[in-house]
């Protein structure tokens, strides 16, 4: 699923576009997850921290809009969902570092992606869980996962009101807090889980509260990937583009 941090700045013609689409497209979609969900042979598989910590708000009535679009890299299909707790990603779709080369390919997969969302949403209403227990959302940290709890990501959220920072600013100051603290600590993409399990306690204090700050952002990862400045393009066929295709 999609690996990127946060929703992309997608333009108000393919939002509405991808609302069309979603509704055009969830009737059968829901009507292929009832028939699947007889056949024993069907299993989900989430398989990044990530997807694990959206799971459980993949329901039909969360779901926002299914977006077909294309960067410089090629062509993508996201289902965006409407509401999500800061620190989990609200985007499951075509992995950044996976595009179509096509924008049929790209129609297809988001076909495929709602009917895989549409199975989990059937699977998740018939779980009996404790919320509290399974509200945990990873932030990757260079290569390492870390698993934040969701009570303690969720404290950080006032302190942005009460501060009066924006997001971006609340954002900005958490990212330049943790590039600091990782400097000073010595984490960098060369860090292990078990290098992380030798530091001094006060230092995975630290680290912690930081990346709960920075989850609080909506921002789930650090450094930031290249794919969250990803320019989205627009159609060639609206003709506001140049009309060959990557």
């Amino acid at each position: 699923m999609s690996d990127i941090g946060e929703t992309m700045q997608y333009s108000d013609k393919q939002m509405k576009d991808g609302r069309a689409r979603l509704k055009r497209l969830l009737p059968e979609a829901r009507a292929y997850a009832r028939k699947a969900m007889r056949n024993p042979d069907i299993q989900m598989q989430i398989n990044t921290a990530k997807g694990m910590a959206t799971q459980r708000f993949i329901r039909a009535d969360n779901f926002r809009a299914l977006v077909v679009y294309r960067t410089p890299r090629g062509w993508y299909a996201d289902l965006l969902l409407k509401q999500v707790p800061p620190g989990v990603s609200d985007v499951m779709g075509t992995p950044m570092s996976m595009p179509h080369e096509t924008r049929e390919e790209a129609e297809e997969a988001a076909v495929h992606i709602l009917q895989s969302m549409c199975l989990q949403s059937i699977m998740n209403e018939g779980l009996v869980s404790d919320g509290s227990k399974a509200d945990v959302r990873p932030f990757k940290l260079f290569n390492i996962s870390m698993p934040l709890p969701g009570d303690a990501v969720d404290l950080c959220v006032p302190v942005m009101a009460i501060t009066g920072q924006t997001v971006m600013e609340a954002r900005t100051y958490a990212l330049s807090r943790l590039e600091e603290a990782c400097a000073r600590i010595g984490i960098d993409e060369t860090t292990t889980i078990e290098d992380m399990a030798d530091k001094p306690d006060a230092d995975h204090e630290e680290i912690f509260r930081l990346c709960c700050m920075t989850a609080a952002t909506n921002c789930i990862e650090f450094p930031v990937s290249e794919w969250a400045a990803e320019e989205v393009l627009d159609d060639p066929k609206d003709g506001s583009a140049p009309s060959a295709e990557l």
